[in-house]
């Protein structure tokens, strides 16, 4: 992470459990790059455990506890040091609009747990030496409000012929805008996000180059993917498990179906749910029971009425949900 007086704006996905981690090895590398000159800036409201952890690990640099949404402005004035860790959430990069992010003097990376946890240094390799203007890479777009606000975020201008924008993309109207103001992109997959991508190219060990072509080529994302991905249904079952894993499972059962290993999804019903159930908690994705998702149903039944979490609320709800599709 090259940059003369740079802001890391990291966003974590809430829900993360190794937050702490993640943050004390992000860190960790920026003081090996700015030594003791950054400062910690927590945005937005955070769970009291999580503050412990940082204050704990990181008091030497932790100059404000907290800064709330539109205190930005107020927190880089009162921070002495020239190098920024912002953590932040979601909403708080929705809540800036276009022009705050501009009046920012630094550059703003982001890049999420998921991602970062697995692709390692690769992620540092690709932002290396690039503006990067980002949304957190697990947006679910709930709300018309939020919608209406990230339509108009991404119609502004880009401060940068250089810069790269990524995020999960599921509707048309969304990768209209995109098409239209973002002259590069990392993916435009209709049921993926970053995390799939960085994990192909960790995997796969993109050279620079073809990573270059990558995050360049809107048109031919899906071509290089599959191409690279050419001989996946004649590997062994344990060999693709590591890349399941770092599939966004409840994102990307559709992509794998269409396009790399249609074949391959009704044997790995059992794995899939049970990797999304440790993934969220216990909560299984309502999709996964789509019969053009291609999952073995019994593989499906199997997996919940035998899970830890059979008395939570998520895999309850999730019974309740697989018994009504089952009689319908």
């Amino acid at each position: 992470m090259s940059c003369e007086d740079g802001l890391t704006l990291i966003l974590p996905t809430r829900g993360e459990r190794d937050i702490s981690a993640w943050i004390e090895y992000h860190v960790d590398l920026l003081a090996g790059e700015y030594g003791e000159d950054f400062s910690i800036i927590v945005a937005s409201e955070i769970e009291p455990g999580y503050r412990r952890a940082l204050e704990n690990r990181f008091v030497r640099h932790f100059r404000l506890e907290e800064c709330f949404f539109r205190r930005i402005e107020r927190a880089l004035d009162m921070t002495t040091t020239r190098n920024f860790v912002l953590v932040a959430d979601d909403d708080f990069l929705l809540s800036l609009d276009r022009r705050e992010i501009e009046d920012m003097p630094h550059d703003v990376i982001s890049i999420s747990p998921k991602t970062l946890r697995s692709t390692g240094t690769t992620v540092n390799e690709l932002i290396e030496n690039i503006h990067t203007v980002a949304i957190s890479s697990h947006f679910e777009f709930c709300h018309d409000t939020k919608e209406e606000r990230l339509v108009r975020y991404l119609s502004a201008p880009l401060p940068s012929d250089n810069s790269i924008f990524y995020g999960i993309f599921n509707k048309d109207k969304y990768r209209t805008v995109l098409s239209k103001h973002m002259p590069f992109m990392a993916c435009l997959f209709p049921a993926c996000d970053w995390t799939f991508v960085a994990a192909l190219m960790a995997e796969y060990k993109f050279r620079s180059s073809e990573t270059s072509v990558l995050l360049r080529d809107t048109t031919n994302v899906l071509d290089l993917i599959a191409r690279e991905l050419r001989d996946i249904k004649t590997m062994p079952f344990q060999a693709f498990m590591p890349w399941a894993k770092a599939i966004p499972l409840h994102l990307s059962l559709s992509y794998i179906r269409d396009v790399i290993a249609p074949d391959l999804l009704p044997l790995l019903s059992k794995e899939i749910v049970r990797l999304n159930m440790e993934r969220y908690d216990g909560l299984v994705y309502a999709n996964l029971l789509d019969p053009e998702v291609g999952l073995n149903r019994d593989d499906i039944a199997d997996v919940v009425n035998n899970s830890k979490w059979l008395n939570s609320e998520g895999c309850v709800m999730f019974q309740n949900l697989f018994n009504q599709t089952m009689t319908l």
